[in-house]
């Protein structure tokens, strides 16, 4: 005998073959076997989709990658940014923009955008302006200017790029050091310090000779100072002093020498220089943790005490460490962001080539200055997913709390009521172990994160 049912309830949709026989669930009464070429409609109603519109053929590179932008300028000015390889065309209601910036052309160049970045590009919007950024990009801004066919693009510049060791290297020197204060904000004074200053005899790609009557008169005796050349072959440039052989007065530096020193060559050795700023000190006899913050002369630096002194006496020779090898961690030796949002007040790039599972902000209301100075509540956050497994980060997403979403499982910053993301509170919690493909954007349907 036939059975003619009657289902007036659509709003399931299209389910997985896997469901066909649970008549159990509710979703199972108001799904649909095959749902082609059609819309359904949150009052349980289906139509036939929307048809397209023609509005204008893309260049032969297409073929190869393409990416759609949605970018909101205003409540009158909406457009679709229209990407292929090296091109960007701009659409506002169904037209194709023409003659961007005057140049005659119907396309904005972007000769960084390459096929092989466009599938996995991410990007973000704020007012006028679109940042894109890739692992292998540096970090790209696109502005809209005074008119629709007036559009930039350039390279972002940083106020500050967070630093990382990754090449991390510890000396300790054979000067004394004094803080002003066990913790907070603290000057550190070096005392006992030997200095040298004359010109080279030699140098090497890493190396140079000091002067034959150096102050230097044992093995390692400024190890973990600085040495800066001041005129002659290699002015400029400042490196560690990594090793020092006294019979020779050979001294080793790191990194090598962009331009090798030699015989004209003036140098000077010293306990600090501008380059300590952002590295450490720690304490090895006892406890104390401080990060160099600003240099004010070659014995004083001011630092902001992370782990606090025992108090402000002096620190001898051999009880305390200097910490180097800090570089920028955004760069084109260790790649750059892979994903990129803003949320409550900062600019948000989630993991990088170098460092995948790691999220930066900016400090508040300087979206690119990602110093951390003295941690207080609106300097730059850090986090580093360290959960036992690799998860690298593809997106972030600003919903009610800060999402980031991994190839390994998707993640959040707790937030309390009206509180907001501090270097003390950043803390990151898994909610699933459900990966996410790079390339992908996460999308907002009805309040929920897809």
């Amino acid at each position: 005998m036939r059975v003619v049912s009657i289902q007036n309830d659509f709003t399931s949709g299209e389910l997985d073959p896997k469901l066909r026989a649970r008549t159990d669930i509710a979703q199972y009464k108001s799904g649909l076997t095959t749902a082609r070429n059609v819309s359904i409609q949150p009052q349980g109603g289906a139509k036939r989709r929307d048809g397209t519109k023609f509005i204008f053929e893309l260049d032969a590179g297409a073929a190869n990658a393409v990416r759609m932008v949605p970018f909101e300028f205003s409540v009158s000015d909406s457009y679709i940014l229209v990407f292929t390889p090296g091109k960007m065309y701009v659409v506002k209601d169904g037209v194709l923009i023409t003659d961007i910036n005057g140049s005659g052309n119907d396309y904005l160049t972007v000769s960084d955008l390459t096929a092989a970045i466009l599938p996995e590009m991410n990007w973000t919007q704020s007012a006028d302006t679109v940042i894109v950024v890739h692992e292998d990009l540096e970090p790209l801004k696109i502005l809209r200017g005074a008119t629709d066919a007036s559009w930039t693009a350039e390279t972002l510049v940083f106020n500050f790029i967070p630093k990382f060791a990754f090449n991390l290297d510890t000396h300790e020197p054979t000067y004394n050091i004094t803080p002003s204060a066990a913790s907070g904000n603290v000057e550190i004074t070096a005392s006992g310090v030997t200095t040298d200053t004359g010109t080279a005899q030699a140098g090497s790609s890493n190396t140079i000779t000091l002067k034959a009557a150096s102050s230097f008169t044992s093995d390692d005796q400024p190890n973990g100072m600085f040495i800066e050349i001041n005129s002659g072959a290699g002015a400029g440039q400042t490196r560690h002093v990594e090793d020092y052989v006294a019979s020779t007065n050979v001294l080793t530096v790191f990194p090598a020498w962009d331009t090798p020193p030699d015989a004209t060559s003036s140098y000077e050795v010293k306990a600090f220089k501008p380059a300590a700023v952002n590295e450490y000190i720690n304490v090895l006899n006892g406890f104390g943790r401080a990060r160099i913050v600003e240099y004010v002369s070659d014995t004083v630096v001011r630092a902001f005490v992370e782990i606090p002194f025992f108090d402000d006496s002096a620190i001898s020779s051999g009880d305390f460490e200097t910490e180097h090898g800090y570089e920028d961690t955004w760069s084109a030796t260790r790649g750059y962001p892979r994903s990129v949002t803003f949320h409550e007040g900062r600019l948000y790039f989630g993991g990088s080539k170098a460092r995948p599972s790691t999220i930066w902000g900016s400090r508040v209301a300087s979206f690119f200055d990602f110093a951390p100075n003295e941690a207080l509540d609106d300097d730059a956050v850090e986090a580093t997913l360290d959960t036992g497994t690799f998860n690298a980060v593809v997106d972030v997403y600003s919903g009610r709390h800060l999402q980031v979403f991994t190839t390994g499982g998707e993640f959040f910053v707790p937030q309390a009521l009206d509180e907001p993301i501090t270097p003390a509170s950043l803390i990151v919690k898994q909610q699933t172990a459900f990966g996410m493909k790079p390339g992908l954007r996460v999308q907002n349907v009805d309040g929920a994160s897809l």
